[in-house]
């Protein structure tokens, strides 16, 4: 109650909202089979982990860890971003400017676990205030009714993210627009995602790069295709 009011602890927790991006790509436990098994660009091998997402089998289960963990990593994230939506205006060192772009990577964040979650869950349970004592019953709500909320978080995201961060990996103004992009296209609403796709394409200095060899290069990370990027260390 006193941390979160400081610019130090304010910045923490708008921090904290991130860490929780990194359980769908590595970082921890293999979240892989979810994002490339059932495709066609990979499949198991003969004594594979994982292999009923490739397989389609009985063993996809809600108690299966690769499920559980994205589940209850996500709400992590989710409860994070409530917390920083929820105490913003209650700090009391920082410009009212410093707060508002702040609390945008919130609302961007919230609404990109909301994402990820209703593509794999459908109607999931929609928390959208912090939680500050016990709860023991979920109600799931509607896909419209998540559907509804990220595009509301994304649009006040958009609305009031900078252009450029000065930290690599912070959300940004054309990472709200290429994630409306893709979530009006998730509901068929194509004019809606073809305007917000040519904002990114026609308003910054986005371009594809000569070789593709180098989206795959480690000293590459920082580049002109990237418009969004999920960031790893080891210093928590």
């Amino acid at each position: 109650d006193t941390y979160y009011q400081t610019e130090k602890g304010y910045e923490d927790l708008i921090n904290s909202s991130y860490v929780f991006t990194r359980s769908l790509f590595g970082g921890g436990s293999d979240y892989s089979p979810l994002v490339i098994f059932g495709t066609d660009i990979w499949t198991n091998g003969s004594d594979g982990s994982f292999i009923e997402f490739n397989a389609y089998n009985s063993a996809i289960q809600p108690a299966n860890p690769v499920l559980w963990y994205l589940w209850s990593s996500f709400y992590q994230g989710i409860a994070a971003c409530n917390t920083a939506i929820s105490r913003a205006e209650t700090v009391t060192d920082m410009s009212e400017e410093q707060i508002t772009a702040r609390v945008s990577e919130a609302y961007f964040l919230r609404a990109w676990y909301y994402h990820i979650l209703v593509m794999h869950f459908g109607g999931v349970p929609l928390q959208t205030e912090e939680v500050t004592e016990v709860v023991t019953t979920a109600i799931r709500a509607s896909e419209d009714e998540v559907y509804n909320q990220i595009i509301e978080d994304l649009l006040f995201a958009e609305k009031n993210l900078p252009d450029n961060q000065s930290d690599f990996g912070r959300a940004t103004k054309p990472a709200a627009q290429a994630l409306l992009a893709r979530v009006y296209l998730t509901l068929e609403k194509n004019e809606e995602a073809a305007t917000y796709a040519k904002k990114v394409i026609n308003n910054y200095s986005f371009s594809l790069l000569d070789d593709y060899a180098e989206l795959w290069n480690p000293d590459n990370r920082v580049n002109s295709e990237v418009i969004w990027s999920i960031q790893f260390s080891q210093d928590e």
